[in-house]
């Protein structure tokens, strides 16, 4: 699935977002860009969509524009009398661009064509790895990146900062947008393994956070019957909820295994399995849904209950998975909780329901491949 995360960038999302959000919300609506803009596929970008915006940051559109000429027609004649409106035509990595910023109701605007789709420009590239960064370091890492902002630092050099991120932070997170979870979570702990007592590294954040993800899971299912976790589907070739459960439950087992063998054995091999292959294989549509949140609820209780007893040095014991390469057991912790918010989140998505709190529920909003 190729799918956005759970970012808030249409307006139904920022409806049910923060104050600010719903403020940003009426103003797009007022402005109505994304009817005014629909020929050139537009997509609502940078700080708040993530909720990290501060006092003065823009709502920042993209577009898809092959012809400049009509789609500066287009804004002129939307915009062109809006509050401070400019208009200009650059030139960014040998493409031209078209870059209008005015302001509206309090809230400055930028609205940037460039003839590339929205999914392939570098700031809808670092929404996305943003989104994800900000769904492994979860509130912390929110409140750290507004302060940074709120001292100067612009969006990129600021999630830099945080996570340890060295070299040219735009160039680099275009780098970590190209990695799958495991190797992003490897990318950005690295740092972590000279000090355990990092507050983002902490074992026990993870702990509790895998502590939570049975009880959010229960609330998701509660009044869900089998018939319609059956018809809940995450797209034409996604899975429903009956087979989310079950590669939840069955992953559950693997990363626990996996933990096992890293504290036990000295740098194990770590097997790799097909998830997709796990489905049909172990027919999770033909699946009893209670059974399987069980089955899953049991393990997690077991694999919480052993990793509450590891010895700090044990954190640091590392095994190799053939895709992912090298990885600690901390890492692996820090894997089974975003691979749990993601499929809470896909969860709640496929049944229709609200998720409004994006701290707790905030991940890649696509059938994420564990391996």
């Amino acid at each position: 699935m190729n799918d956005l995360p759970a970012i808030k960038t249409d307006l139904n999302d920022l409806l049910h977002g923060s104050a600010r959000q719903r403020a940003a919300y009426r103003v797009l609506q007022q402005l109505r860009i994304f009817e005014v803009l629909r020929d050139y596929d537009p997509l609502l970008v940078g700080t708040i969509p993530l909720g990290i915006d501060v006092a003065g940051s823009d709502l920042d559109i993209i577009c898809e524009a092959y012809d400049l000429d009509a789609f500066e027609r287009a804004v002129r004649t939307a915009f062109g009398k809006m509050v401070g409106f400019t208009l200009r035509r650059k030139r960014i990595n040998d493409l031209p661009v078209l870059v209008a910023k005015f302001i509206h109701d309090g809230f400055p605007v930028e609205i940037f064509g460039q003839p590339r789709p929205v999914c392939e420009q570098h700031a809808c590239r670092h929404l996305i790895v943003e989104a994800r960064l900000l769904a492994l370091g979860g509130e912390d890492a929110r409140r750290a990146i507004r302060r940074l902002k709120r001292e100067g630092l612009k969006t990129e050099p600021a999630f830099a900062r945080y996570f340890g991120i060295t070299g040219d932070p735009f160039a680099r997170l275009l780098e970590l947008a190209e990695l799958d979870d495991a190797a992003l979570i490897h990318a950005i702990t690295m740092r972590s393994k000279e000090t355990a007592t990092m507050t983002m590294m902490n074992p026990e954040r993870f702990i509790r956070a895998m502590q939570q993800t049975p009880v959010l899971l229960d609330a998701l299912l509660c009044g869900v019957t089998q018939e319609r976790a059956a018809a809940a589907v995450d797209g034409p070739d996604g899975w429903n909820v009956i087979e989310i459960v079950c590669h939840l439950r069955d992953f559950e087992e693997i990363f626990f295994e996996r933990a096992r063998r890293i504290v036990a054995e000295d740098h194990p091999e770590l097997p790799y399995y097909d998830h997709e292959v796990l489905a049909v294989e172990r027919s999770y549509a033909s699946q009893d849904l209670s059974a399987a949140f069980e089955a899953y609820r049991e393990t997690r209780r077991q694999f919480v209950a052993w990793l509450q007893v590891r010895q700090p040095d044990e954190w640091a014991r590392m095994g190799v998975h053939p895709e992912a390469g090298d990885y600690t057991l901390l890492e692996q912790a820090m894997q089974v909780s975003l691979h749990d918010v993601n499929h809470l989140e896909q969860i709640a998505r496929v049944l229709g329901l609200p998720c409004d709190d994006t701290a707790a529920l905030f991940g890649l909003g696509r059938r994420e491949g564990a391996r």
